[in-house]
């Protein structure tokens, strides 16, 4: 992350972080380890917004579009789900190809995947709560921190 901020810069966005990754960390080759910490990151705004807030807005929207995607990929294009190796180049292709059935599986499998990046997300918020209420504050009285400032909070 290079900076974090609660200034929006778009409409549908409360906030957000800006990332840029280390040049080892730039590759197109990803583990699905890699891909579902990235999506329970994505989680983290829905999940704070319950916590914090209990209630929900249309901030994370674009995160929860972001993860979807992701997802769909690991199991739709990567062959990365327990619902198997088959893979399928266009989504359209899955009903056309593979009938109701299988598209209801995936439809199972990509579900499955959301919802344990999001209780995961919602265990690190949970036990991380002083720390992310420090940053809120901080954010509050700033509106942007660096890299070095959230690190120093955290």
């Amino acid at each position: 992350m290079l900076t974090l901020s609660i200034r929006s810069r778009s409409s549908r966005a409360g906030g957000r972080a800006a990332y840029h990754g280390a040049p080892e960390q730039d590759s197109i080759l990803m583990f699905r380890n890699q891909i579902m910490a990235r999506i329970i990151g994505l989680m983290g705004g829905r999940v704070a917004e319950e916590l914090f807030c209990h209630d929900i807005t249309s901030g994370a929207s674009n995160d929860l579009q972001v993860a979807t995607q992701l997802v769909e990929d690991m199991v739709m294009r990567l062959g990365m789900s327990m619902s198997g190796l088959r893979v399928f180049q266009r989504p359209e292709a899955v009903t056309a190809q593979a009938g109701q059935k299988t598209f209801e599986a995936l439809d199972k499998a990509i579900n499955e995947i959301l919802d344990e990046c999001y209780q995961e997300a919602k265990r690190i918020v949970t036990e991380k709560r002083d720390t992310v209420e420090r940053v809120t504050q901080a954010l509050l009285q700033k509106e942007t921190l660096s890299r070095e400032e959230f690190i120093s909070l955290t």
